[in-house]
């Protein structure tokens, strides 16, 4: 029996048989979450669009101490007069500044009699004024191609008033699941089975990668109709997961079946959980055989089939959280 390929090379191994998918979809931005950018996104127009108020109180020219109230800007109603020596305007945060004011003076400096302010004390020429662009330029390199689009990624683009976006198209996988002890939550549990938990797990882990499922089967322990299902899969996916049977038991099938109907890169990874995972090429799809234990999908999910993933649909590869720790007592498993 061949050794267990080393971690890293079957990192380097998986990333260097794959390709970004050349398919490209235009999306809205309400839809956008979690999809990678096909191409840099630049901002425009400046954010702010015009220089606005940081804080409620009086825009001014700084001129005096002493000035007549001549009208209020609030936000999304700007003042729209032109300010006289001696005058200011009553502004709240985020409203738009008078043409000639340089200044805005917070409200909690200010005495009001009547019409008229007085400031206080003196304050700086520009204080509490957001200049136009602050946040962002016209043309400004907001988002490069290749990233995911997070929450607050979306936030951004929205607030330069971009709508669609042109986004990798979402990678077409297929999952099975293999066993004849596997049954279908909600369904009775006969004697000697269990419920089939790794296709949901895996199914909620491809929809944080915005990959688009094709199709997600149980497949009894045959290896006809493994055969067939998987070729199946395969014919309408990019990607096929196959959960299970990828070990040396007696029915466990996977490996000579894909040897048979395809090729095996590679079987068995230094890695616990996961040491029985499969990696190869069925038809024009990618392959991967990953152990039926739940935890041991989850990890070699989440350590070698995420990062081809992340690369098939044009995101930045980048590879799982890793710290250092000691141990404060003996590990017997």
């Amino acid at each position: 029996m061949a050794r267990p390929i080393a971690l890293e090379d079957a990192h380097q191994m998986i990333l260097g048989k794959v390709q970004r998918i050349d398919r490209t979809d235009e999306v809205p931005l309400d839809s956008a979450l979690d999809r990678v950018l096909r191409e840099d996104v630049f901002a425009p127009l400046d954010l702010p669009p015009f220089r606005s108020s940081a804080m409620d109180g009086y825009a001014l020219r700084k001129l005096g101490q002493s000035y007549r109230v001549a009208g209020v800007s609030l936000a999304g109603q700007p003042f729209s007069g032109k300010l006289k020596d001696g005058e200011c305007v009553r502004i709240f945060t985020g409203a738009m500044l008078p043409e000639d004011a340089d200044t805005v003076v917070a409200q909690e400096v200010v005495m009001l009699e009547g019409e008229r302010i007085h400031l206080d004390k003196d304050v700086e020429i520009g204080a509490h004024v957001r200049p136009s662009g602050l946040d962002c330029q016209k043309g400004q390199l907001l988002l490069p191609a290749g990233t995911r689009l997070t929450p607050p990624a979306i936030g951004l683009l929205a607030s330069t008033g971009i709508n669609k976006l042109k986004c990798t198209a979402r990678v077409k996988v297929a999952l099975a699941a293999n066993g004849d002890e596997l049954v279908k939550p909600a369904l009775p549990l006969p004697a000697g089975c269990i419920y089939e938990s790794s296709l949901p797990m895996v199914q909620s882990l491809l929809a944080r990668l915005a990959c688009e499922v094709t199709g997600a089967e149980c497949m009894p322990d045959d290896p006809v109709r493994i055969s067939f299902g998987l070729q199946a899969l395969a014919d309408k996916s990019e990607v096929v997961i196959s959960i299970g049977g990828a070990s040396v038991g007696d029915t466990d099938f996977i490996k000579p079946v894909l040897a048979e109907s395809g090729s095996i890169h590679f079987w068995r990874i230094a890695l616990k959980p996961g040491m029985p995972m499969i990696f190869g090429q069925l038809k024009g799809a990618v392959f991967f055989g990953l152990p039926g234990n739940p935890a041991s999908t989850f990890v070699t999910f989440t350590e070698l089939v995420a990062p081809c993933l992340a690369k098939m649909g044009g995101a930045e590869v980048s590879k799982p959280l890793e710290f250092e720790a000691t141990l404060g007592s003996a590990l017997y498993k």
